[in-house]
């Protein structure tokens, strides 16, 4: 059988990460990161944008340091990455793309937006208010994909009017390499950006459409190990048709490599922080009755049931901030004292012995109440 890879994609917050990996014994052969340098600065501090075309040109960078060797041999590609965010373009725009030439390509036209970020806190919680009562799990928050559109929708619907597709980052890099004029969102995102019911996979079509928000824009959503397309033209020397993954969530694949075992529990402290047990399709709701601890200092948004792979389903304790906590704490708790030498150490070691203790705490209230529901 003649040698060939996977091609692994992560487009993460702050960096780009690309992997190939041997088919057959899934060892890693090559890989690269590097730094997005996407943020926007923007005169309002609740915005939180990348610049798309910025993301793309480090992808480019990072496909650029792997070797033709194994690209010319990629078999298909995988992709995930941030989720939440949101961005809208103009869907004929990937059709027509050249691949080699995509910062260029999207810096020099009005074909798509910004990046709303996750991390983006436009939705004052008075604004979140008046948005219709979602019937899932998974509350809405600022920065969902949802309540980005809904803000737009409101303060901005001659922008929106300018683009016809919507989806996460990571839909829109799968649209531009398969050069697809319409997205296909995995379930991993499309409950990421609220409204939406993983277990019959559909919308709440009605109760947003009641609510006036622009329905046209939700994508068509697919299970986890779907394909969303294949590449039309060589891109990196990697083949023509070669199948394309639909974006997945970065949370759930995270989670997925770093189990062991089916019964593992996985702590996961990047920018955000989640800490997450897998457990059988048959779980449809989180009880948290058996744990008064958890029920008294676990917000709803922080508690979610979510769709896994092979029609498992993930419940997550999410903190939502990760590293930026401990950055933050430690410039406010600081104040105007300057830290020198051993003394900026102490105090660095307090400040995420403080947030490591919390991170303890959530864990143990969140085994103890749901290690039985891992088990069915």
């Amino acid at each position: 059988m003649a040698e060939s890879f996977v091609l692994g994609i992560d487009v993460g917050t702050t960096s780009i990460k690309v992997s190939l990996l041997r088919n057959n014994t899934r060892d890693v052969v090559q890989s690269f990161s590097c730094e997005t340098g996407a943020n926007i600065s923007a005169a309002d501090l609740d915005f939180a944008e990348q610049d798309v075309a910025k993301i793309l040109a480090s992808l480019q960078h990072a496909l650029g340091q792997l070797s033709t060797h194994f690209l010319v041999k990629v078999s298909s590609i995988g992709i995930c990455g941030q989720m939440h965010g949101c961005v809208v373009w103009k869907g004929q725009s990937c059709v027509t793309c050249n691949t080699s030439e995509l910062r260029d390509y999207f810096t020099s036209s009005h074909n798509v937006s910004h990046l709303i970020t996750w991390e983006d806190r436009r939705c004052s919680s008075e604004f979140l208010a008046t948005l219709p009562a979602t019937r899932t799990n998974v509350a809405i928050s600022t920065g969902f994909g949802c309540a980005s559109l809904f803000w737009l929708q409101r303060n901005h619907p001659s922008f929106l009017e300018r683009f016809d597709c919507a989806g996460t980052i990571v839909d829109f890099i799968v649209c531009v390499l398969c050069q697809m004029d319409k997205p296909r969102m995995s379930s991993h995102n499309a409950v990421s950006w609220g409204y939406f019911h993983a277990d019959n996979m559909t919308w709440e079509f009605d109760v947003l459409e009641q609510a006036k928000f622009p329905t046209h824009f939700l994508p068509v959503v697919v299970k986890p190990d779907a394909v969303a397309g294949k590449l039309k033209r060589p891109f990196y020397n990697i083949p023509v048709g070669t199948p394309v993954g639909v974006g997945l969530g970065d949370f759930q694949c995270s989670v997925f490599a770093s189990m062991s075992q089916q019964n593992d529990a996985v702590l996961n402290i990047g920018t955000s922080c989640q800490l997450a047990v897998v457990v059988p399709d048959s779980v449809c709701a989180i009880n948290t009755r058996d744990s008064p601890n958890l029920a008294q200092n676990i917000t709803r948004e922080a508690l979610q049931l979510l769709p896994f792979f092979k029609g498992r389903k993930v419940i997550t304790a999410a903190s939502l901030s990760g590293t930026q906590l401990r950055v933050t704490r430690f410039n406010d708790l600081k104040g105007p004292f300057p830290l020198h030498g051993i003394f900026h150490t102490a105090w660095i070691k307090l400040v995420s012995g403080m947030y490591l203790s919390w991170i303890t705490y959530t864990g143990r209230c969140f085994i103890n109440s749901f290690r039985r529901n891992a088990t069915g």
